[in-house]
């Protein structure tokens, strides 16, 4: 028989009972994130990783904030303005020995050339305390303060709370399934000390053989850059001193920070060593996986008078002499490829086989294969120019490995001025007055062609290549002769295509390579991109009105560049040549004058300033409608 089916209000109970039943358990499921205080800026939570959490031991909790676009909060160390989150425990007695796990922070320029470290979007604090727990159930409750800024800054604070299940006694954690791996993820995130990374190694000196120009040398190595990622040094606050933006240089298998730094009240007597704490973060460990590396040293300085060179870690790998000249040749000649020297090669070239033509009337191969030795020899005489330069800014205090010229802004506005006149030259953009002495196209003359072999070198200036940075460094680190030869041997890479044009030029003097003019004047583009790069990079150097200046000052040099070179009547070509010669002038006079301020002392009164508004005058911190205070 067919079993009767239930009437229909018995289905509707049924199935109304098992949707109530189900909502109930949504809620006890979520309960142990604890609920969003919300304000217009932010909101933020309470959340832990258990669906039963440990009764006795440690536990791990975490903070989940969500900020507006362009707002953040803030690192242990909040930068120029700014304070960080502080957590208390006391409103719950079964919890102990909390404190806050920071993960690798982001730097964030601010108006006013203020710089802040913290977190934007999503982010999880991890929380590490003790807990001393009986029962099915602890109120977990924590009073929070913290300071949310875009511009202008907001204070908070809230009591935040979450009812959390707790295991037996004798049972084991039972882990939430949501929030366990993103909270994990964020773990993953928290900076490792140097002794826990198998391989990696720090150290550091403070600098103040300059006591007007501080700064703290840290040298990392063993640890390897992440793809695509710029290495970054977060300094923790300290007593004596204020930190600048760090500059980033490379050596063989080693990175060096040198953070400029500003004396908070100058001391009576220089300290021999201080305390610093740092946090490094971009880096990957050797499964790939991203790293931050975390140190604490008692610091050594370098006092004036000293000889002491700036700390730098012993390095097992370091290959030998030879390997390090064959490296600096290998990557001078590999520096043909950049923006610049490969439009300057090029042209080269192009003059090179039209000078060694046989069917041109002027044909003379003798003559264009002693211009190419000399373009060779100026390589190298220009590289080893480089040296005693070198040696002068680190008496000077200065970095002296290769990159560190892309951190002093009159330098690479010259470079990016270099760029540009060469996309000029390429285009026929010479001034009548210049051509003899600047145009690839005229006959070339002894002090012309050594004078090209130092002019490649100049523009080689703008690329920074591993294959360059890295054993000019270990070679500097190594002493100055040495130093000196993997200059030579980066000067003999950039003069081995104007050895092997020579050779050939001797060999089969027709048979050189040589680009038509169409693609001489093409690559034209190639050295303006170049010219672009490089304001990108004068663009961190200098401030946004001061790079609008050399912008517009790089505008006038091509103009008058072309009114130079089309000008009929020779007075006008002398009086647009002077006036392009003022406007390159003028390029350097505004990289240097717009330059961003080094010092802190802007900082400081901008952070007492966005203090002062953000707060009430007495200072604390208020509370406002359900546990905001505006």
């Amino acid at each position: 028989m067919p079993k009767p089916t239930p009437p229909k209000p018995l289905i509707a109970c049924r199935f109304l009972l098992a949707l109530a039943a189900l909502l109930a358990a949504v809620p006890a499921a979520q309960a142990v994130t604890g609920e969003w205080q919300a304000n217009e800026q932010s909101r933020v939570r309470l959340v832990t990783p258990y669906s039963e959490a440990p009764a006795q031991g440690e536990i791990r909790l975490g903070l989940e904030f969500e900020t507006a676009p362009d707002w953040h909060v803030y690192w242990k160390n909040a930068g120029d303005a700014g304070y960080p989150p502080v957590v208390d425990a006391s409103p719950t007695p079964q919890l102990s020995a909390l404190e806050i796990l920071w993960p690798a922070p982001h730097r964030y320029e601010l108006p006013g050339d203020l710089e802040a470290f913290g977190y934007e979007g999503e982010v999880i604090y991890p929380l590490r305390g003790r807990i001393d727990a009986a029962g099915p159930y602890l109120a977990l409750t924590l009073d929070l303060d913290y300071l949310v800024c875009e511009v202008d800054c907001v204070p908070y604070s809230y009591r935040l709370s979450v009812q959390q299940p707790l295991a037996p006694a004798a049972g084991e954690p039972v882990p939430d399934p949501d929030v366990e791996p993103r909270l994990a993820a964020w773990e993953t995130r928290v900076p490792r000390p140097v002794a826990a990374v198998a391989g990696a190694r720090t150290d550091a000196t403070l600098d103040l053989l300059r006591p007007d120009q501080p700064a703290l040398v840290v040298a990392v190595e063993g640890v390897a850059s992440a793809p695509g990622v710029e290495p970054d040094l977060f300094l923790e606050s300290h007593d004596l001193f204020d930190a600048g933006r760090p500059v980033l240089t490379r050596s063989y298998g080693a990175l060096h920070f040198r953070v400029p730094l500003v004396f908070r009240q100058h001391p009576d007597e220089l300290p021999a060593a201080s305390d610093f704490a740092w946090t490094v973060s971009g880096l990957v460990d050797d499964t790939g996986a991203a790293l931050a590396l975390s140190a604490a040293r008692t610091v050594q300085a370098r006092l004036p008078g000293s000889t002491t060179p700036a700390a730098g870690p012993p390095s097992a790998t370091r290959p030998s002499l030879a390997g390090l000249l064959l490296l600096a040749a290998l990557g001078g000649l590999l520096l043909h490829l950049t923006p610049t020297l490969l439009p300057l090669l090029a042209a080269r070239l192009a003059r090179l086989g039209e000078l060694a033509d046989d069917d041109s009337a002027t044909a003379n191969p003798a003559a264009a294969r002693r211009q190419a030795l000399l373009t060779a020899a100026g390589c190298v005489a220009g590289a080893a120019a480089l040296d005693p330069l070198a040696a002068a800014a680190h008496r000077a205090g200065l970095p002296a490995t290769w990159g560190a010229q892309l951190q002093e802004p009159v330098l690479l506005a010259g470079l990016v001025l270099g760029a540009a006149l060469l996309a000029l030259a390429l285009w026929g953009f010479v001034p009548k007055l210049l051509r003899r002495g600047a145009s690839l196209a005229s006959t070339p003359s002894t002090a012309g062609s050594l004078l090209l072999g130092v002019v490649t070198v100049f523009l080689a200036l703008a690329w920074n290549l591993p294959l360059v940075s890295r054993p000019l460094g270990a070679a500097l680190a190594s002493g100055r002769g040495t130093g000196l030869a993997a200059f030579l041997a980066l000067g003999v890479g950039l003069a081995l295509p104007h050895l092997a044009a020579a050779a050939l030029l001797s060999a089969a003097p027709g048979r050189l390579p040589r680009p038509s003019p169409r693609w001489v004047e093409a690559l034209g583009f190639l050295a303006a991109g170049g010219a672009l790069w490089l304001l990108y990079l004068l663009s961190r150097q200098v401030s946004p009105q001061g790079l609008a200046y050399v912008q517009l000052a790089l505008l006038g040099v091509a103009f008058a560049a072309w009114l130079a070179s089309t000008a009929r009547r020779r007075r006008w070509s002398v009086a647009w040549t002077v006036a392009l010669l003022l406007l390159a002038g003028a390029v350097l006079w505004l990289a240097d004058g717009q330059r961003r301020k080094a010092g802190r002392s802007a900082g400081m009164e901008a952070r007492f300033t966005l203090a002062t508004t953000s707060l009430q005058p007495t200072g604390e911190l208020p509370r406002c409608a359900t546990d905001r205070t505006g």
